[in-house]
């Protein structure tokens, strides 16, 4: 009897599994407009004392704006301006010639950074 229950976990777990990773991973374009001019984004991060914020604003169909604001232990600000392009749900940000890319879906837009951080930026309303 032990050994048909066993056998029914392990095929159960995996369909539960399965199931979980198609609903988390499956593409929602809710919200991916196919034009991102007048949307704001916000990062936030700490590290060693720093508290990072940095926004990027779209502002127009190619061109974007923003600045970094550290925080802490040290405080500064830096301003942001580059080039990106928006094929939903598909982006790539130019910052100072380091070509950063990842997804929108929703209101999450997910970049991966040059040292493979992806950093998840929350659309402002």
């Amino acid at each position: 009897m032990k050994k048909k229950i066993r056998n029914l976990i392990y095929p159960l777990g995996l369909m539960g599994l399965l199931t979980m990773l198609t609903i988390s991973c499956t593409k929602d374009t809710t919200g991916d407009a196919k034009n991102l001019t007048g949307t704001t984004w916000k990062f936030s991060d700490t590290n060693n004392g720093v508290n990072l914020v940095e926004t990027i604003k779209f502002t127009s169909s190619t061109v974007f704006s923003g600045n970094d604001v550290y925080t802490g232990e040290s405080n500064s600000q830096l301003s942001l301006s580059g080039n990106y392009s928006y094929n939903p749900p598909n982006i790539n940000i130019v910052i100072n010639n380091e070509t950063y890319t990842g997804t929108i879906s929703g209101a999450a837009m997910c970049l991966t950074t040059k040292l493979w951080d992806v950093n998840v930026y929350i659309k402002q309303q």
